[in-house]
């Protein structure tokens, strides 16, 4: 039987592994040949003891040096399963359907690696084709949140490039560029259309690294990834760099009853909070446009006062005023 590693990459947000990682863990627990594991890059003391705490497979390493090299680490520390699913940690679950979907569109259609997301996030010659009774969009640009890959895909292309690890971030869109420049797809963003809804939830909240000061080209890409995406690289070895560590809990360990406890609360919580933030940014929408009144108002009052019809008026108030004393 074929193996399959599902990895939810996380830095520093713990609010979210706790909401959204019992669904995945389930889904591992209830399918034969589904494996998993959370890749922290860093050592933030949230998440590693919420894993310690309920024996949840974590990798995490000495420093943060971006979700690439964390992708990495993983595939370093367990390069013997046939299939891998990388997942940001703000994935919510809806259908575990979507891993056996994307595993039989990609043994069926001859793909090495598959992406989904929010639908909005892929762009860039959009064109359409049917595999397998599905229908498949391909795109030039997308998003790196859902990404699957075969081992031998991998084994042709190797890993994320290591120049991302200075910006702690990037590199998903250059890594899937060397599956065209290999030959190997036609087209470097390839997903199941029907799995951009329904399948999962695209929660997206900020990212924890700025992207401040990066130069941003028109295709929504930085500049630094583009250039190395113009050197048409084929192979990039696996590399990483600090010390990580592994704390051998397998998938049997977990706490499965306590996490969907947690789970659950977990997001109640992330669900208020956003509530409030849409409450909070109304009510500050309104604001502005109250105050954007005010200022229109006083603009127009300060017009008035200053036309010369007004003063002709003021003058010959203050006249008749006079006279009438």
């Amino acid at each position: 039987m074929k193996t399959t590693l599902i990895c939810i990459n996380t830095c520093n947000r713990s609010d979210r592994l706790k909401a959204y990682s019992y669904d995945f863990i389930k889904f591992c627990r209830e399918n034969d040949g589904y494996d998993f594991v959370i890749s922290l890059d860093g050592k933030d003391k949230k998440t590693i003891e919420f894993c310690q705490k309920y024996k949840i497979p974590l990798l995490y390493s000495e420093e943060r040096e971006g979700v690439g090299i964390s992708k990495n680490r993983v595939l370093e520390k367990f390069d013997y399963y046939d299939y891998y699913f990388f997942l940001d940690d703000d994935v919510e679950l809806l259908n575990g359907n979507i891993f056996d979907i994307h595993i039989d569109v990609a043994d069926k259609c001859g793909f090495y690696h598959l992406s989904s997301g929010e639908k909005c996030r892929f762009h860039g010659n959009e064109q359409f084709d049917d595999c397998s009774g599905k229908k498949i969009a391909f795109y030039d640009y997308g998003s790196g949140v859902f990404s699957f890959f075969n081992r031998n895909g991998l084994k042709k292309v190797g890993g994320l490039h290591s120049e991302f690890a200075k910006h702690k971030r990037f590199g998903h869109t250059e890594h899937t560029y060397r599956f065209v420049h290999a030959g190997l797809h036609p087209q470097a963003f390839i997903t199941i259309d029907e799995c951009f809804k329904e399948y999962c939830a695209w929660h997206n909240p900020p990212s924890v690294t700025s992207t401040s000061g990066i130069e941003v080209t028109k295709n929504r890409l930085a500049r630094v990834e583009q250039d190395i995406i113009d050197q048409k690289l084929i192979f990039f070895p696996i590399n990483t760099f600090s010390r990580y560590s592994y704390n051998e809990f397998h998938l049997d360990d977990a706490k499965i009853d306590f996490i969907k406890d947690i789970s659950r609360l977990n997001k109640d919580v992330l669900r208020l909070e956003k509530q409030f933030s849409r409450e909070l940014h109304k009510k500050d929408m309104e604001i502005k446009q109250c105050n954007k009144l005010i200022l229109q108002r006083d603009r127009q009052l300060h017009r008035i006062r200053n036309s010369k019809s007004f003063r002709i008026v003021k003058f010959f108030f203050h006249t008749i005023k006079k006279l009438a004393k």
